[in-house]
């Protein structure tokens, strides 16, 4: 009885043995440059070429998404990119090569204040994301620098110069991963109505002139 019993068995368990685990895994993207909150596609395949093979598509050490092959052992998925980073895939023990996507970040740009000679003007903005970079606005041959909260908002005070046009640049100065971003805004000052006994840089100014 016992020997019947092995012999009836043993076929069930080799017929039942664990399906091919790949042995390689690849991950191809649409496009290396992404603008912020833009798509990008990934995808790739499992060798030897199986279906329903569990993939983990990571970016680090952060899965971004999960699924399973297909008949040819294809897999993919579009992702929306919030930063930038090195992507990857993991089946079972295999990992692909990273690859690395850039970001075009996001950058806005403004001036609030009186633009009135002698005033201060005041550049704000926001980037995103905020770890894009640091910000700085040129104006008039001087460099001023912003501060970047983690919210992207950023602020810089200038002075305001003499009469006429003013132009400022304000440039993204990018982090690792990120590309330069900037934004050129023209402004023209106004001298203030001035009187007699008035002072400041306005009259500092006129006296120059």
């Amino acid at each position: 009885m016992k020997r019947f019993l092995v012999l009836v068995a043993l076929p069930a368990l080799v017929s039942a043995g664990p399906a091919r685990a790949a042995d390689t895994v690849s991950l191809a993207a649409s496009a290396r440059l992404v603008p912020f909150h833009g798509q990008v596609t990934l995808a790739g395949v499992v060798t030897p070429r199986v279906p329903g093979e569990a993939v983990t598509i990571v970016q680090g050490s952060t899965p971004v998404w999960t699924g399973v092959t297909q008949v040819d052992g294809s897999f993919g998925t579009t992702v929306a990119v919030q930063r930038a980073g090195a992507y990857a895939a993991v089946a079972g023990v295999a990992r692909s090569a990273s690859i690395g996507i850039r970001v075009r970040p996001v950058l806005r740009a403004g001036v609030r204040g009186a633009r009135v000679v002698g005033s201060e003007l005041q550049v704000s903005g926001r980037v995103l994301p905020h770890q894009a970079g640091g910000v700085v606005v040129h104006a008039a041959g001087r460099t001023y620098r912003a501060r970047v909260d983690r919210t992207g908002r950023f602020r810089a005070r200038l002075p305001a110069g003499g009469p006429g046009r003013l132009r400022l640049n304000v440039v993204l100065k990018p982090a690792k991963g990120y590309v330069r971003a900037s934004r050129r805004i023209v402004l023209r000052l106004k001298a203030p109505p001035l009187s007699y006994g008035a002072r400041g840089s306005a009259v500092n100014g006129l006296e120059r002139r």
